[in-house]
């Protein structure tokens, strides 16, 4: 496989190379689901991809580098935590939506009509790979975290790992509780047509942005 990825134009001994190849990965699924969108008429499927589109470049970069150092695991760990519960829930969410009508989230069948005629190549455009620059940019940080890290000298944890990871377990109980939150409050049929007022969803109203 390496030497594949080193014809292909990969440089995986430079941070930079691996990054790449993390984001030419992003882009690749996204393109798939948009030519798999297009044939279902909406791209509701990429709501599906979307959390776990985080953590898997993570975890790429992890692998190819054989990342050994707390450093790098915690980090892997991390996005993985956020990337999987939010890919869970966006999926379940996504599925809802095709039992319930048929077709998918109701932005993504907006696109469909807003887009018209020609959808299927706007949509590359406007709705899809836009998302794939957002994942990539938002996965830097964490892949040349682990770059940077990948070896056991200088990656132990300290201090300020310490406190890094006490600010992601804030923020993921307010990922998991708001959401929960919001969930029940949908479930109850009293609460048709009203917002969510209270609890941790008030603090935060979108958590997963």
């Amino acid at each position: 496989m390496t030497d594949v990825l080193l014809r292909l134009g990969f440089d995986l001994t430079s941070n930079w190379g691996v990054f790449w190849l993390c984001t030419a990965y992003t882009f690749l699924v996204v393109t798939i689901i948009l030519v798999i969108g297009n044939f279902q008429t909406d791209h509701s499927m990429m709501d599906g991809y979307y959390g776990f589109g985080y953590a898997i470049p993570t975890l790429i970069a992890f692998c190819v580098v054989g990342a050994k150092s707390q450093t790098a695991a915690v980090l892997l760990l991390m996005c993985s935590l956020h990337g999987c519960r939010l890919g869970m829930y966006l999926s379940r969410r996504w599925l809802g939506y095709r039992r319930t009508t048929g077709g998918g989230d109701q932005r993504y069948m907006g696109f469909v009509k807003k887009f018209a005629p020609g959808y299927w190549w706007k949509s590359f455009f406007v709705v899809m790979e836009p998302q794939a620059i957002v994942i990539a940019v938002i996965c830097l940080p964490a892949v040349f975290g682990v770059l940077a890290a990948k070896d056991v000298a200088g990656g132990d944890l300290n201090g300020l790992s310490l406190i890094g990871m006490a600010l992601f377990g804030y923020g993921y109980y307010f990922e998991v509780v708001a959401d929960g939150q919001l969930q029940a409050f949908k479930a109850d049929s009293n609460n048709k047509g009203r917002y969510l007022r209270t609890g941790v969803w008030t603090h935060t109203r979108h958590p997963n942005y």
